[in-house]
């Protein structure tokens, strides 16, 4: 469903009071559940016309997330090889909300080079190739993220049980982990992202976790909005 054209203009009637990173993101949401939407009512719509939408939408996320302060910039730790890491190093952000803020960011930007991807003609080749790239590196930033969160050890170097705190804070990075695993063409990819979910699943005592990691295994084609909202995200995100 399209958003309703009256919360489009409360929106922009808030929008002289409200001004920061989020509600400029939101923004742009807004437009992104408008093409979901006309592609799914329309489907005779052109593919060209879909992908260059998709293709707008995506350069206008990039271009604000260079607008961030370097407060929203992650410090990378390298790491030897260890089964709760995708990868050499993992990012540490300033605390969850910003992690938060930055897979939102990605998760959008995936649905977008997804949807180019799918409609962009063949003979069309730089736009599919940097849909796949961008696919790629933010698959693996989100991987990158979730890493922090995750990793728990008692004092004897053994993974312990999580805390109330990063089993809450683990439900947000749910979502971002299936959709990175689902558009992912890396097969170990998706693999690590349906471990990290029954990880969860062990360590913090988190069914739902594992519930998505099943999903992902047999029905990927499930849509993404359906995990963020059995997932509870609605509410935890806000």
């Amino acid at each position: 469903l399209r958003i309703p054209d009256a919360l489009i203009s409360l929106r922009k009637d808030l929008s002289s009071c409200v001004g920061d990173t989020k509600w400029d993101f939101t923004a742009i949401v807004v437009d992104v559940v408008n093409l979901q939407a006309d592609n799914a009512s329309f489907p005779t719509s052109s593919s060209v016309e879909i992908a260059g939408r998709a293709k707008e939408l995506d350069a206008q996320l990039e271009s604000l997330e260079t607008t961030l302060s370097t407060f929203w910039a992650p410090r990378s730790v390298s790491m030897s090889a260890h089964p709760l890491l995708f990868g050499s190093t993992y990012d540490i952000y300033q605390d969850h909300f910003v992690t938060q803020v930055r897979n939102a960011f990605r998760t959008v930007r995936l649905m977008l080079n997804s949807i180019i991807q799918k409609h962009c003609p063949p003979e069309l080749s730089i736009p599919r190739n940097d849909a796949t790239e961008a696919i790629k590196v933010l698959s693996e930033q989100i991987c990158a993220a979730v890493t922090p969160f995750i990793l728990s050890e008692d004092r004897q170097g053994n993974e312990a049980r999580f805390s109330s705190l990063q089993t809450l804070q683990c439900y947000t990075l749910i979502p971002p982990l299936y959709i990175a695993g689902q558009l992912s063409s890396s097969h170990a990819l998706r693999e690590w992202a349906m471990h990290i979910m029954n990880h969860m699943a062990e360590a913090g005592r988190m069914k739902i976790a594992k519930d998505v990691a099943n999903i992902l295994r047999f029905t990927p084609e499930v849509d993404y909005w359906q995990i963020y909202s059995m997932v509870g995200c609605y509410a935890l995100a806000a």
